[in-house]
């Protein structure tokens, strides 16, 4: 059985991953060799049809996604250079490479 703060950190990491583009950019950073990459190459390696476009997806992955990821420590992001650094240690990413397993 979880305790209150076990449950609310994995009701957030649910409400979090529920989401398929956040589940792509994870799954995509995980399976790159660098933990860090731009948000441009994510766009490059995402398909931006899941959005509708190029520029929805750029939009989106820096006002919503990237944030919300970056709120589980699964990700850093650099609003300013656009960079982003995966954060394997963290419970979100471990969670997403055993369910890649």
């Amino acid at each position: 059985m979880c305790s209150g703060t076990d449950s609310k950190m994995v009701d957030a990491l649910h409400r979090c991953l529920e989401h398929p583009l956040r589940r792509a950019v994870l799954c995509t950073l995980a399976a790159q060799p660098d933990e860090v990459t731009t948000l441009e190459a994510l766009v490059d390696a995402l398909d931006e049809t899941m959005v509708g476009g190029e520029d929805r997806l750029r939009i989106a992955l820096h006002h919503v996604h990237l944030p919300k990821l970056s709120t589980l420590d699964a990700v850093e992001f650099d609003y300013r250079s656009g960079d982003v650094r995966y954060r394997p240690e963290s419970t979100t990413s471990q969670f997403v490479e055993r369910e890649l397993s």
